[in-house]
């Protein structure tokens, strides 16, 4: 079998028509790789060559593909070659074999038009012959009765004849009622023939991709064609479940991540029964960095205040100024008084802000710059029909059980699970659900992890290590004779108890001021223990204690800190806005 040689698109600005020599070829889409954003589809064509040179044209090849990433490869049972590839996009009642003329499609749609007139006519006719027999139906309760003139014979004569002129004209607005109703129903079923031939033919709006291969056989043979070429509306991004097991005091805790993607396309295309490839490349992220620009520092000129009585009272004391440095200097003030004021800026405005599941594992192929994850088994993915959720793997992790509280604000104690990945291991970044034991407790996110990367999943509240968090009290003052100075002083405990069978590591994290003024010191005070870690994560006063609690062990922590700033000053905490500590 040989392999026909992949031909790199050219485009021209031509209008392709076929000719007699032309083959004309149908495609099946047979895989599909999909980016984080886009997708690169695979089409086949099987086509019966003859000797000589000839042109595969091909009609069914979507309008929004990105006509650069167009490619064509194939094989063949003898030499074939691939001259040139041309590509246009073309409304499809350009081909008379596949959709009407745009003339004729024109006057399928006056003519509907025209129906639909007729029809909300003949309903206007039913609707008014309805009205009249409701209004003659009336004239039969009339309150009373013709006057008579004394013998009763003229007034018995006058009242049928109304009856008959009522008669006449229900049967008349009855005939009318009747005959409008069947126009309507054969004027329903020429309404319903002309949709039918909408329908079945495409607007003239439709546009396809026609792609045109020129090549060369050595002898008739039969070839295969693989088109390949990438389209914008179609993404992936995963998801994850993290099951963790606790194990106890014999077995280990062990760590299952489960890898699966969300799958969406609006392509117009179907994927019906593909191969299916997940890609972590993004073609649509750009190829090159952005270009810096120098950037400038400068003083920043004198601006006035917006408001305008404020504006009058600058101007005035800049006009005394000025007067009186010109009167220092012997002149004679500022001539008739004559300053001209810089328009103050207008405010600037802020800008408005837009805030069937195969459960199999894939096939991975990691590259020095990518991962691929082939799934296992054919898909079908529908255009613009929902998300699509497909399996990846499952990833057996070892992980390290901690204990993490914040007393300060929640006497609960929290369960998280250290890990690290593979050093060949990509993982996107995702939503991922918590499962403990089984036990669906929450939702939480992963980051993008890589190259044997540490992280860690909190797994809800741990009910087996109490924390009880108490303020010993808190105490202002003030000190210094001359210059005397003010203090805040705050004093805690924390206890924390291990309720379980098994030693935990426990970390318990505070927090002490942290000073914004030079004016304002902070001093941590004598503590029981102190902290393992201070700055953690490189976050100013916040404080760590690292504790390893056997079973059935408690351990108190106490510490505290004192602010101290100028008599003549107030402070303020900002996490805690509006208390002010004069």
């Amino acid at each position: 079998m040989r392999v026909l040689a992949v031909a790199a698109i050219a485009l021209l600005p031509l209008t392709l028509k076929a000719t007699a020599a032309d083959l004309k070829a149908q495609t099946s889409i047979d895989a599909v790789t999909v980016f984080p954003q886009g997708a690169e589809i695979t089409r086949v064509a099987k086509v019966s060559l003859v000797a000589g040179d000839q042109t595969i044209v091909l009609h069914d090849l979507p309008a929004s593909l990105v006509s650069d990433s167009v490619r064509v490869q194939g094989e063949a049972a003898a030499k074939v070659d691939i001259g040139s590839v041309d590509t246009r996009v073309f409304y499809t009642s350009e081909d008379t074999g596949t959709a009407v003329s745009e003339d004729a499609r024109k006057k399928l749609l006056e003519a509907f038009q025209a129906l639909q007139d007729k029809q909300n006519a003949l309903q206007a006719t039913i609707d008014a012959a309805n009205a009249q027999k409701q209004l003659v139906s009336g004239l039969v309760n009339l309150p009373g009765r013709p006057p008579s003139n004394g013998t009763g014979t003229a007034a018995e004569s006058d009242w049928g004849q109304i009856f008959t002129l009522i008669g006449d004209r229900l049967n008349q607005a009855s005939k009318t009622i009747a005959e409008a109703q069947i126009a309507q129903r054969d004027n329903a079923r020429k309404i319903e023939e002309l949709q039918r031939q909408l329908n079945q033919e495409p607007e003239a709006g439709d546009q396809r991709t026609e792609v045109k291969i020129h090549v060369t056989a050595a002898a008739p043979l039969e070839a295969t064609l693989r088109i390949r070429y990438q389209i914008p509306a179609a993404s992936w991004y995963p998801i994850y479940d993290a099951r963790l097991e606790t194990g106890d005091g014999k077995d280990a805790p062990k760590l299952s991540l489960v890898r699966r993607a969300i799958v969406s396309q609006e392509t117009g295309e179907v994927w019906d029964n593909v191969q299916l490839a997940l890609s972590t490349t993004r073609p649509q992220a750009g190829t090159s960095a952005p270009d810096l620009v120098p950037l400038s520092v400068d003083i920043a000129p004198i601006s006035l205040p917006y408001d305008t009585s404020v504006r009058r009272q600058v101007l005035a004391k800049k006009l005394d100024e000025l007067s009186a440095e010109k009167d220092a200097n012997g002149e004679n003030g500022i001539a008739g008084g004559q300053l001209a004021a810089a328009p103050a800026p207008e405010p600037t405005k802020p800008k408005s802000m837009a805030a069937n599941v195969s459960q199999t594992r894939a096939t991975t192929v990691t590259t020095a710059f990518q991962a691929v994850y082939v799934i296992t088994g054919r898909q079908s993915i529908k255009t613009g029909v929902g998300d699509k959720r497909v399996q990846i793997d499952t990833m057996d992790l070892e992980p390290s059980l901690t204990v993490r509280a914040v007393p300060k604000f929640s006497e609960t104690a929290y369960l998280y699970a250290k890990y690290k990945v593979g050093p060949d291991t990509l993982l996107l970044p995702g939503g991922t659900s918590l499962f403990r034991d089984g036990v669906f407790v929450g939702r939480g996110e992963l980051p993008q992890l890589s190259g044997g990367e540490e992280n860690e999943l909190g797994f809800g509240a741990d009910d087996k290590v109490r924390i009880k968090f108490v303020n010993l009290g808190r105490k202002a003052g003030s000190s210094g004779i001359i210059s005397t100075s003010k203090t805040d002083t705050q004093q805690f405990k924390i206890t924390v108890k291990n309720l379980h069978t098994r030693p935990i590591p426990i970390r318990v994290l505070d927090q002490l001021p942290v000073s914004l003024n030079d004016l304002i010191k902070v001093e941590m005070s004598s503590a029981s223990a102190p902290p393992t870690v201070r700055d953690v994560d490189d976050k100013r006063g916040l404080l760590a204690w690292d504790l390893t609690l056997e079973a059935d062990k408690s351990q108190e922590l106490v510490f505290g800190y004192q602010v101290i700033w100028p008599s003549d000053k107030a402070v303020v905490y900002d996490q805690r806005p509006g208390l002010m500590v004069k």
